[in-house]
């Protein structure tokens, strides 16, 4: 097994379907407020939505076991496995959620909290990730994860909108560090991350329905596949 320190030197949610935000709703896009005519509604299963997660899943866990299989112990390590194991945790709640017509509707709110975590974390741990990779001191790591801690609390006492205006600071400012690390080390696997998840954050979510007719939710899982490559890839660049 590789020691890790050789590896690592050199680095609108799902709310409450009585909610008024405008963000996702279950089944919905991955927190986009438009129009979305190929969405599930509320309470609705979508099996094309919980195979998606299903596909997440596998993904998340591939990125989480190879990491494991090549490092051994590191503080940035178990920062990135984080990042994967929240992937993991979401998608195989939305598979319950959105493949049981009968019992799915009635896990929305634990849907809703760990689809939340998924928007608002996943980005900033792989940030703080590179941060340690590169040598960077672990007074900017702290900060870089302690960003999202408000916008959860707020979604957790109901201010939605702050969560939802937060998720496009953090994606915006989550994107531009991960570039700015990514260009000064030549990781290129970095700024793939960085577009796949701008893609994701600016242009999946926004779109409501699209002309092929597959649901937002969908399509976002499906980019996060792409995203949690990258991420491995920039990690273990």
């Amino acid at each position: 097994m590789v020691d890790c320190d050789e590896i690592m030197a050199g680095r609108g949610s799902t709310r409450n379907p009585s909610s008024a935000g405008g963000g996702r709703k279950p089944g919905g896009g991955g927190g986009g407020g438009g129009g979305g005519g190929s969405r599930p509604s509320s309470g609705e299963a979508s099996y094309s939505t919980a195979f998606s997660h299903i596909i997440l899943a596998g993904t998340g866990t591939y990125c989480f076991q190879h990491l494991t299989s090549i490092c051994s112990c590191a503080f940035a390590y178990h920062i990135s496995r984080c990042s994967f194991i929240i992937v993991i945790v979401n998608s195989v709640i939305g598979v319950w959620r959105f493949g049981n017509p009968l019992y799915g509707a009635s896990i929305d709110p634990l849907y809703g909290f760990t689809t939340a975590v998924q928007d608002l974390f996943v980005l900033p741990l792989v940030a703080a990730t590179l941060l340690e990779k590169y040598g960077y001191p672990r007074d900017y790591i702290y900060a870089t994860l302690s960003v999202p801690v408000i916008p959860l609390l707020s979604y957790l006492i109901g201010y939605e909108t702050v969560k939802t205006e937060s998720e496009k600071l953090i994606a915006v400012l989550g994107c531009a560090g991960i570039a700015w690390l990514s260009f000064i080390n030549d990781n290129y696997y970095g700024m793939a991350t960085c577009a796949s998840y701008i893609m994701i954050s600016f242009f999946v979510k926004e779109s409501g329905d699209n002309s092929l007719k597959i649901p937002t939710q969908d399509l976002c899982n499906y980019a996060m596949c792409f995203f949690s490559y990258f991420a491995l890839r920039a990690i273990l660049d």
